[in-house]
């Protein structure tokens, strides 16, 4: 079963617009949400301590009966990239206090489920210097995953599960994306124990653009060796034994601009998805997770879970 998750970013006022949205769709739909996903950002990490911020979610876990949680750590922006020493020195410290917090709120709030970190492999990479050939992008992500591996194994992840999330081709001023867009670059760091978090919206607009897109490197070199994007039933049963955790929203096109729109409003069949996540016969968390903010317009956050529970019955953990 899905387990049916809200996101918000770690401050006072986001999470209690997040349990009033818990309480108004248990009193119209009889749904408890029990999962949560904390959005970490550096600003308010170096604002605020790890006891402050692992209070205030712990807290907020047990006011709102959370059993599932998962943190996503913070990711990498335009001129940032893991390969450059002081990048992935960043990145390596985030995702340390991001385990570290985790692993003090599944204490604190006594939760009997691990807790899903989540991270990016994806870094921007300027035009110049694009791989010009598919090999070259997949040496790329050798040296990231081996950077990470390494970092992964000096770590105390005990109560966690890592998990790295697919994105999409995108280019940001002089700079591209490069990442782990398709299935079988997904999933390449399960034997090393580290799980995936498929983001719908990042692959519908992944696989719109291997269709009819153009002027995005790293889609193009995709579209070169593998010709189209597996289907929605493919690209699920790839991931079927490393999948933790989906990140829920709709998507259209393949800008930017059709990015984590409200489910319901874009290209994605949530029946056939989610239908096919669910026969996987396990239960995998789902964060409702928007284009809007995590703070402001909660409302969108709410219809979008109205719109799945009585759209796509069946498919989500009852309580």
């Amino acid at each position: 079963m899905i387990i049916m998750q809200l996101k918000s970013t770690q401050q006072e006022e986001a999470f209690a617009n997040i349990a009033a949205i818990i309480n108004r769709l248990h009193e119209s739909h009889g749904y408890r949400i029990r999962g949560h996903e904390v959005h970490q950002t550096r600003g308010v990490m170096a604002k605020t301590s790890l006891p402050e911020r692992a209070k205030m979610v712990s807290r907020f876990c047990a006011r709102n009966d959370i059993q599932y949680l998962a943190y996503h750590s913070p990711i990498l922006g335009r001129g940032q990239n893991i390969w450059e020493d002081g990048w992935r020195e960043k990145v390596k410290e985030s995702l340390a206090l991001t385990i570290r917090e985790a692993q003090a709120v599944r204490k604190e709030a006594g939760l009997s489920s691990k807790v899903v970190i989540v991270f990016h492999l994806t870094s921007y990479v300027p035009s110049s210097k694009m791989p010009r050939t598919h090999e070259e992008k997949l040496a790329l992500y050798r040296a990231a995953e081996q950077g990470f591996l390494e970092f992964f194994g000096e770590q105390d992840a005990d109560g966690c599960i890592l998990a790295v999330e697919n994105t999409y081709p995108r280019n940001d001023g002089d700079s591209a994306s490069v990442g782990p867009f398709h299935p079988s670059d997904l999933g390449r760091m399960e034997k090393h124990g580290v799980r995936t978090v498929l983001d719908l919206a990042h692959y519908q607009l992944y696989s719109n653009y291997l269709s009819r897109g153009k002027g995005k490197p790293a889609g193009d070199l995709d579209r070169e060796r593998y010709g189209h994007a597996p289907s929605w039933g493919q690209c699920i049963k790839a991931l079927a034994s490393s999948l933790v955790l989906l990140h829920i929203s709709d998507a259209s096109g393949f800008e930017v601009r059709g990015e984590g729109l409200p489910v319901g409003t874009g290209e994605i069949p949530f029946a056939d998805v989610l239908g096919a996540c669910n026969s996987l016969g396990r239960d995998v968390q789902g964060t409702i997770e928007l284009n809007c903010g995590h703070l402001q317009q909660g409302r969108l956050q709410l219809e979008s879970a109205r719109w799945l529970l009585e759209n796509v019955p069946g498919v989500f953990q009852e309580t």
